[in-house]
């Protein structure tokens, strides 16, 4: 308990009052329609062909209203809808894992009134620009189209051109558990407990899965394998978090781009990541970010590259 003397004096209160976005739909189905006739969706598709509708793993709300919206949407216009997992290595990355996942969010083979094809054997399309192999679900490619039901927003993590919602699903989602065989931690400590947990299930670091950790401590490269990481220019931050507040103090211009700082981190690759070439790391490595916290202020970031995402969801 604290205790607050009588003469004490608050400052100044005011009250809040919130308002919080309120809006909804109020016919989800008519809406899905609506939509997919707004991109022609219907004129696409052509009587009894397969179509394939998209289904994840994410919170969205009456997902399960909006995917049985979307196959009564083909079946409506003469297709033959089937509903795909598209949720990478979720649920246990099994087949019957995936489709237990969908149950918990209301969508069945029953409350959908069409199958559900779970698969976990994608077909491999080529590689990616940085030469990443690239998957795709064989049930969503065998069909004469694909419809992915998805939420866009601004990604937690990172900034680029293509963030989340559709992409992911279509590059993650459907990509299975080859599309996202490697590891990214948080920091090397969380590394460690990953490569423990590998061993429990016989799996190898840098061998069957690809693994890496962020800051370069000490321990890192004693690992078995030793872990690749990232290397924090702290000199460098410090500095330019040091040019950011004497500029702001004295009404100094500092360049900035697109009101962000950014710092080169240095790449330690190591042997958890043994299909990533050392030539290529830098142009594709995208590292997380580091904030200072200047309310207001410009946003302080260390990274290595802009556009590219991180290769070891691709590897």
């Amino acid at each position: 308990m604290y205790h607050v003397e009588s003469n004490f004096t608050y400052p100044k209160m005011y009250k809040v009052r919130q308002h919080l976005n309120s809006e909804k739909l109020a016919d989800i189905n008519k809406t899905v329609y609506d939509e997919l006739d707004a991109i022609g969706i219907g004129e696409k598709i052509k009587k009894d062909s397969e179509i394939a509708v998209c289904a994840g793993s994410r919170g969205i709300n009456n997902i399960d209203k909006i995917v049985k919206a979307a196959v009564d949407y083909v079946k409506d216009h003469g297709g033959k809808p089937f509903i795909v997992p598209a949720m990478g290595s979720h649920g246990g990355a099994t087949a019957d894992g995936q489709i237990h996942v969908l149950e918990k969010y209301g969508i069945s083979e029953e409350t959908m009134g069409c199958e559900i094809r779970s698969d976990m054997e994608p077909v491999y399309l080529g590689d990616a620009e940085n030469g990443a192999p690239v998957y795709f679900d064989k049930n969503a490619y065998g069909a004469a189209g694909i419809i992915v039901v998805n939420r866009v927003k601004p990604h937690t993590d990172f900034l680029a051109e293509n963030e989340s919602g559709v992409v992911k699903m279509c590059a993650v989602g459907l990509g299975k558990e080859k599309g996202a065989t490697a590891i990214f931690c948080m920091n090397d400590f969380m590394a460690g407990g990953t490569y423990d947990r590998l061993e429990e299930l016989g799996l190898h670091a840098g061998k069957d899965v690809a693994v890496a950790g962020y800051d370069n401590r000490e321990m890192a490269c004693y690992e078995k394998p030793p872990l690749t990481t990232m290397a924090l220019p702290l000199h460098d931050i410090g500095y330019k978090a040091c040019q950011i507040i004497i500029g702001i103090l004295t009404k100094e211009e500092v360049e900035l781009d697109n009101e962000n700082c950014f710092v080169e981190c240095i790449p330690c690759i190591r042997e958890s990541v043994n299909a990533v070439e050392k030539k290529d790391w830098k142009k594709n490595f995208r590292s997380s970010c580091l904030r200072a916290a200047f309310p207001g202020q410009p946003a302080l970031r260390s990274h290595s590259g802009r556009s590219s995402p991180l290769p070891f969801f691709l590897h």
